[in-house]
């Protein structure tokens, strides 16, 4: 209560929440390397991983508020069995899907689906825009 009344004697000017344009979704743990710098303990054992049920929360959400951007993390997002069902179900549903990975994983087999390398960023991540190829 004291706190309630010194605010009433000041003059605040409240942070106004803006619009909400990006939607950050952690798809798990689940990662094709083992890296000692990594923050999150991510490997190719983790059992951190987003499920199905979760993935259709998430494309409920963006078809029912209009984001920008949808950007994909986590361990390798891509090697969770959700990714490529919440991906494809997204993909008209936002603007820009980003997705962050390793670039390793793009070697793996089952990843040929992934936007193609002329549209990644070169650098620690790959940031694209979705683009169906199948």
């Amino acid at each position: 209560m004291v706190f309630a009344n010194l605010l009433k004697k000041e003059t605040v000017s409240w942070p106004k929440r803006q619009q909400l344009e990006t939607l950050q979704v952690n798809m798990g743990s689940l990662c094709n390397m083992t890296c000692t710098h990594c923050h999150v303990n991510a490997g190719p054992t983790a059992k951190q991983v987003m499920n199905l049920e979760t993935a259709n929360q998430i494309i409920r959400f963006l078809f029912k508020y209009h984001i920008k951007t949808l950007d994909l993390t986590g361990g390798a997002p891509e090697m969770a069995p959700s990714f490529k069902p919440l991906a494809l179900a997204t993909k008209d549903l936002v603007d820009e899907i980003i997705i962050r990975c390793n670039l390793t994983i793009l070697l793996e087999d089952g990843m040929k689906w992934l936007p193609r390398s002329e549209e990644r960023r070169v650098g620690k991540e790959c940031r694209s825009r979705w683009s169906p190829y199948h």
